[in-house]
């Protein structure tokens, strides 16, 4: 009778703490329904500023389960709903007319940095695209600076909307950061080959989003660097403008500063995360592969019969590119006189 009630006792707490081997507390698994509780869930123990920002837009009446889709692992679109949930907050407190705006960056722990400006002081930022050389041209390029869609902040906004996509990108870093103890608790427990593809495919969603997050940095740190020097010699007042707006100003070095924080502290999880899978008996490296670098999972086969493995592209070749461009004496002056 006394095992009995021990057992039953022991049971009944499994029950009333919602225990997840893999898991833990959150009780959400990688392969959970996706749905808005499920979503909180993993955001407010993981992410707690993305949490703000997705759920201050949905008590706003947006959309926020439109990044997610239904087939996808719930972690397939957390870090594109942080994005795009940190451009609804930016832009849910701005009033005015079409041309006197407000951007509500936010800054973490519920607090915005309200800017305010007007487009009569800005160029579009598709005049610069002459002076950026085809190396600096990745895969954002056109979508952002080259060829945008018509009225898109990046470029009828200027460098304000240049930094309301560099702020996004880095709140969707900050989640995917923020979310490498989750990738390390579904890694516990399981044996390889029995789970290979789960386990793969969780690992490459983190070094996969972290190294677009990454390769975010060097774009609009360049982007926005390359308008103010375009902005100096064909449209001086526009450059004093922008110069004499301490909020914009203070806007770039807080969100330039955080997010090159987080780039590495990525760099330095993806390490760990190397490491962690070596250590669990998986076969994880990072090999250049057709002029790139990519993030390899594999394990090894029965004797004799060698290892099977697959991999993501982490971007390395285009944040190369790009560090090469910031690294030029133009650059480094720009960025130091805009965060003076």
């Amino acid at each position: 009778n006394m095992i009995k009630k021990i057992i039953f006792i022991f049971l009944f707490m499994l029950v009333l703490c919602g225990f997840n081997n893999e898991t833990g507390k959150a009780g959400v698994n990688y392969n959970a329904r996706v749905n808005y509780k499920n979503v909180m869930k993993l955001l407010n123990k993981y992410d707690q500023d993305g949490a703000y920002m997705v759920r201050f837009s949905k008590q706003k009446g947006d959309d926020v389960m439109n990044w997610f889709d239904k087939g996808e692992p719930i972690l397939d679109g957390l870090d594109t709903a942080v994005h795009e949930e940190c451009h609804y907050f930016t832009n849910n407190n701005y009033t005015g007319s079409y041309y006197n705006l407000w951007y509500s960056f936010y800054r973490g722990s519920g607090n915005p940095l309200i800017v305010s400006y007007n487009r009569n002081n800005v160029y579009d930022s598709i005049e610069m695209k002459s002076i950026i050389p085809s190396s600096a041209r990745t895969f954002r390029f056109n979508t952002y600076i080259g060829a945008p869609k018509a009225n898109l902040a990046s470029n009828v906004c200027g460098l304000y909307g240049i930094m309301n996509e560099f702020n996004a990108y880095m709140w969707g870093m900050n989640n995917n950061v923020k979310f490498y103890n989750y990738y390390v608790s579904q890694n516990r427990n399981y044996s390889p080959g029995k789970v290979y593809n789960q386990i793969s495919n969780q690992w490459f969603k983190f070094a996969n989003n972290g190294a677009s997050n990454r390769l975010a940095y060097y774009e609009f740190k360049y982007y926005a660097l390359t308008y103010m020097i375009y902005a100096k010699k064909h449209y001086p007042k526009v450059y004093s403008y922008i110069m004499n707006d301490k909020k914009i100003r203070r806007a770039y070095k807080l969100v330039e500063r955080k997010y090159k924080g987080l780039v590495k502290e990525y760099e330095s999880q993806l390490n760990s995360a190397l490491n962690l899978l070596n250590q669990t008996g998986y076969y994880a490296y990072i090999k250049k592969n057709k002029g790139d670098k990519y993030f390899f999972v594999g394990y090894h086969l029965s004797s004799n019969m060698g290892y099977k493995s697959k991999g993501t592209a982490i971007f390395y070749t285009e944040c190369r590119q790009l560090k090469k461009q910031l690294r030029k004496s133009k650059y480094k002056r720009m960025h130091r006189i805009l965060t003076y």
